[in-house]
């Protein structure tokens, strides 16, 4: 967040959108995760237009798409391509390291 005015990123996992589209800064982005409170959702257009924020929707499947994805992961004994692994407390060393997007693979933080 800069200044009060809002956080560059907001996750909403819920399905508030109004209420997310206020917390993000002038030009921030939106992940749309979830649909925990149905299936539409609330948007005042005037603040969302003003904000020129962005909004991308993030499908993560069903329960049982996430349990075939990881039966088939174990079976094919398959391992993620890890990068680089930092300190939990070397955050932010890890999302600048993210940030300058030269990583291949996963970028981790061990606890």
């Amino acid at each position: 967040m800069r200044d009060g005015a809002g956080a560059d990123y907001v996750v909403d996992t819920v399905g508030e959108l109004k209420k997310t589209i206020a917390a993000v800064r002038l030009e921030g982005t939106v992940a749309f995760v979830g649909l925990l409170n149905g299936m539409t959702a609330e948007v005042d257009l005037v603040p969302f237009m003003g904000k020129s924020s962005r909004v991308a929707a993030v499908d993560v499947g069903s329960r049982e798409m996430f349990e075939a994805m990881n039966k088939a992961i174990a079976f094919h004994a398959r391992r993620p391509v890890v990068d680089r692994v930092f300190g939990f407390f070397e955050l932010r060393e890890a999302l600048n390291y993210l940030q300058e997007a030269r990583h291949f693979g996963k970028v981790c933080l061990r606890a």
